[in-house]
């Protein structure tokens, strides 16, 4: 295979390519064979599966593992894989996909960079980062937690500096801070299904505050 277990968000994906690598080696491999090593009755079921019509337990990931002779890591990630994508609720889909960012990380994957992401996880990072602007802008924790509404905790605040330091979002020219450029902007093409997810609770976040204030 060209492409490491570890590097793949659809297990369906990964199901494709195993299939395409295993065909290259032995041209009557396939997904009818594939589904009669676990023990499956249905022949069409495996195709099923990778066409989207049919969902994996996690008995059959399990037992899909072992046939693709997946072993510890590798045989973990694909079933935290089969559960991320077969989650019903967001915010299941959320607990396995840090699952998954867990096992990339060890396997020094950077596909997807989670620090930049870091800046959504809460509403006030990016409020911090604007009133940079301020004139009176100080880079106190307790100034900056107090400015804002509603307030954060001057800890929150002393990790929004940090946060936005180390990404290079903002930056202390000649004594003072200002933004590192006066706009973002986030991709709309191309983006991963974590950095999405993470984006799409942030917007949930702010439609929340703006209904309480």
């Amino acid at each position: 295979m060209k492409k490491a277990i570890f590097e793949f968000l659809d297990y369906r994906d990964y199901l494709k390519e195993v299939i395409s690598s295993k065909k290259e080696k032995t041209p009557s491999f396939s997904f009818r064979l594939l589904g009669k090593k676990i023990g499956l009755k249905s022949p069409a079921f495996i195709a099923a599966v990778v066409n989207g019509t049919r969902s994996l337990s996690d008995g059959l990931a399990i037992r899909l593992a072992t046939v693709l002779n997946l072993r510890n890591r590798e045989r973990e990630y694909f079933v935290h894989l089969v559960r991320y994508n077969e989650a019903k609720t967001r915010e299941e889909k959320e607990f396995f996909l840090m699952q998954l960012m867990n096992y990339r990380k060890e396997q020094r994957i950077k596909s997807i960079n989670l620090d930049h992401c870091e800046v959504y996880r809460e509403w006030y990072y990016l409020a911090v980062r604007e009133i940079v602007n301020l004139p009176d802008f100080k880079p106190d924790p307790e100034w900056i937690a107090a400015k804002l509404s509603p307030t954060i905790t001057p800890t929150q605040a002393a990790r929004s500096l940090e946060l936005l330091s180390r990404l290079e979002l903002i930056k202390n020219d000649k004594g003072k801070w200002v933004q590192s450029e006066p706009l973002l902007w986030q991709e709309t093409e191309s983006v991963s299904d974590a950095r999405m997810l993470i984006i799409r609770d942030y917007h949930r976040k702010m439609i929340s505050l703006s209904k309480e204030a």
